[in-house]
């Protein structure tokens, strides 16, 4: 879910060749912290790198993540303006 481990996920992967035609090999699950530079990275990965968030947890777990996150990650959660 966080920044760190996604962007491991587009490191590893975004130079590979594809294995699938016509959509992304690779799908990233519950993606929350996108920043707008991860966002050109997956867009022009050559694997076709998807993503699958899941912002339903930020209206359940809103409290957490406010306490436990910082105003610039809240900004990035889910696309969300907080």
């Amino acid at each position: 879910m966080g920044g760190a481990a996604i962007q491991r996920v587009i490191d590893v992967c975004q130079d590979l060749d594809p294995w699938l035609e016509g959509q992304p090999s690779v799908r990233i699950e519950y993606t929350s912290l996108l920043s707008n530079s991860m966002l050109k990275e997956l867009k022009g990965a050559k694997i076709g790198l998807a993503v699958s968030t899941q912002p339903i947890f930020f209206f359940g777990k809103e409290d957490s993540y406010r306490q436990f996150l910082s105003a610039d990650q809240l900004k990035m959660a889910y696309g969300s303006r907080a």
